[in-house]
Parts: C-alpha cells; structure tokens; sequence
C-alpha cells in the first residue's frame, strides 16, 4: 500500500464510495484498489478500465451519487466546488484537493459557507471536513 493511499485512507474515516473530480493527479489505479466504487467525472475518459468505476462526463443526476466518503478535486477543478456543494453535506464526505497548500478564500468560499474547515495538509493534497 502506497503512502498516498494510506494517507487517503486515514483522512478519510470511512471507506465507501470516492468521487473523483479529474484524473485524481495521476493515483486513480490507487484509488480504485482502496474504494467500493468511484465515480470520476472528466471531460476526458480515463484510460483505466475497471469493475469499480463509474464515468461521466458532466455533472447531470448528482443525487444518485450515494454513500460518498471522500470527493478528490484536481486543483485545475476547483472551480467547481460550488456545484458538489449538496453532495458533500449530504454525505458528510471528506473533500481532499491537490496540493499541500490551501486553497485561497475565493475558491473556497463554498467550503466556508457549508461549516467545512481546513483540516491536514498531506504532502500531496490537503483536507476538508465538516466543522463539528
């Protein structure tokens, strides 16, 4: 097991079900391993073929998304927070976005509005979870 999944894992508290906003910069393989099934939503198909992904090319029927733990931005993504907002309360899922670094107010003014907070930076990405 990778460092990055383990640190996936442990953020995430639960294990269910993984959102995928991008290509999850570059450790989807990783991530299909870890999660029961993961939804990536691309402009681009990914190249992996697997039992446990779900594509989509837009962001249409959001409420069949069920049960999911975590919700992976690509930092190019992050434009779109404001869109999964619904899904992330509904689920109380951890939202991890690439980069050690936070993200500045003006992008995560959805996570701030939601009673989301900053919570880890791990190297390669960073966490979000829900103010309790």
């Amino acid at each position: 097991m990778s460092k990055f999944v383990k640190r996936l894992k442990k953020s995430s508290h639960r294990v269910e079900n993984a959102l995928v906003i991008g290509t999850a910069f570059g450790h989807l393989d990783e991530i299909l391993t870890t999660y029961n099934t993961v939804f990536v939503i691309s402009e681009t198909p990914p190249a992996i073929k697997a039992r446990n992904l779900v594509y989509r090319e837009n962001f249409d029927h959001l409420n069949q998304f069920t049960e999911i733990s975590v919700i992976i931005f690509d930092l190019d993504q992050i434009h779109l927070l404001e869109t999964l907002k619904d899904v992330w309360q509904r689920n109380v899922s951890v939202v991890v976005i690439e980069g050690n670094d936070p993200i500045g107010r003006e992008f995560s003014k959805p996570l701030y509005n939601t009673s989301w907070g900053h919570r880890q930076k791990l190297g390669l990405f960073h966490t979000w979870e829900q103010i309790k």
